[in-house]
Order: structure tokens, then sequence, then C-alpha cells
């Protein structure tokens, strides 16, 4: 009997699973679930909207939510760059510190003011290195030898940036050509000790 039994709860098991996968991929009625809040799951990431769904808002308003698509090669490298900023690519697909620098000198282009605001600062940097790494030893980016932890400041000033914790920014107007996202990273010099 305890074999049957087990044999049943499995099978009502993968039924749950597999009606717990199914409910994301179809039409969401609001009645069917009375005790729960969520509905739709959302997020500020790159895939979470994995299937269409329509959820009716009882209020004659039908909300549909499907995927975004991004096409695989970007070869738009200031767009792909602004993408990167926004967090809308994952962050393994990007080198942050290339678009942590490239943000930076266009917000202190753009937004000087709210740069200024939120990292303290008296007054911004001509160079986007320099920026960053004012950014980071305010922030405490340091490692050993109190040497800015470049990589942390890029990272620190996009997940900022993505929160809204500078301010309302755009990262494109219409007919801009040569934002600091158009011209890329300047060369980063080389301060390695010659061999």
């Amino acid at each position: 009997m305890s074999q049957t039994s087990g044999q049943a709860r499995s099978g009502q098991e993968a039924a749950t699973d597999s009606d717990r996968r199914n409910s994301q991929c179809r039409q969401v009625d609001p009645d069917q679930h009375p005790g729960r809040q969520k509905i739709a799951r959302v997020g500020d990431k790159p895939a979470i909207t994995t299937c269409p769904q329509q959820i009716d808002l009882r209020n004659g308003i039908l909300l549909s939510d499907t995927p975004g698509l991004l096409w695989p090669v970007l070869d738009d490298m200031p767009g792909a760059c602004r993408l990167a900023a926004s967090g809308a690519i994952g962050d393994n697909a990007f080198d942050t510190i290339e678009v942590g620098l490239t943000s930076a000198s266009y917000l202190a282009e753009r937004y000087p003011a709210m740069l200024m605001q939120r990292y303290k600062l008296k007054e911004i940097p001509q160079k986007q290195l320099q920026i960053v790494e004012t950014i980071g030893r305010k922030r405490g980016c340091l490692v050993s030898g109190g040497d800015i932890d470049l990589h942390r400041a890029a990272e620190l000033l996009l997940r900022d940036l993505r929160a809204g914790k500078l301010g309302r920014v755009s990262l494109e107007r219409p007919a801009e050509t040569n934002s600091a996202f158009d011209r890329g990273v300047e060369p980063i010099p080389d301060n390695s000790p010659e061999v």
C-alpha cells in the first residue's frame, strides 16, 4: 500500500509542477486566485517573462505581458552600451568596466549635478577613469595597497544608475550622435612597471 500511495503522490507532485509551469503561460483570471496578491512575475532582469500572459484587471482593461526580444548580435556598439548600462543586457554579456567608464562620462556630460550630489563630489574629473576612480574612492571600493577596484566601482555606478539613485536619467536623446556612448571608452593608461 505504501508503494502505491508513494507512486500516487509522485504523480500528483508532477501534475502540480506541470500546472505551475502552465499557469505562467495562460490567461490569468484573478477570480480563480482570490487570496493571491501576485498574478504575474516581474523583475528588472532580462528573461523574467518567458511566455505571453494576459491579465484581466476587471476594469475593462486586459493587460498583455509578452517576452521582449533582443537581437542576438548587436553591431551598434553605442546602442549595446546603452542597453548594458540600463540593465537590459545580462551582466555576463558585457565588460562592466567599459560600460561603467562610458556611463560615467555620459553622466558627467549630461547630468553633472546628479553625479556631484549622489557621490558628494566638489568637482567632476575630466577623464572617464578619474570619475570612476573618484567614485570608487568615495564609496570604499579599495583593494590592498589603497588602490581602487575599478570593477567594483563601475558596478556600484551602474547599480545606482539602474536603481534610479542618481535621479531620472535618459541615456539617449533624439538626433544625438556625439555622446559618450558614441565615442566609447578612452584609452586607460598602463601604470604597471616595465619588466
